[in-house]
């Protein structure tokens, strides 16, 4: 799935590439997909959202 490919995409990104403040955005956001992706009731909207969520964060993501 799309949520699943933009998991793997941003669990290859190294923290220390990027200013804590943006990676602690995206952090958040991966912590939140994880947890819709582990949630067999998930609702599409819930997909959706963390998908949107996780790829503005990413987005957001200053190098240093």
């Amino acid at each position: 799935t799309v949520l699943t490919q933009l998991i793997q995409e941003v669990a290859q990104l190294e923290a220390s590439n990027y200013t804590s403040d943006s990676w602690a955005t995206l952090d958040q956001a991966l912590q939140t997909a994880n947890q819709v992706m582990a949630d067999p009731q998930a609702t599409q909207e819930q997909v959706n959202d963390a998908v949107s969520a996780l790829q503005h964060a990413k987005a957001a993501l200053v190098e240093v």
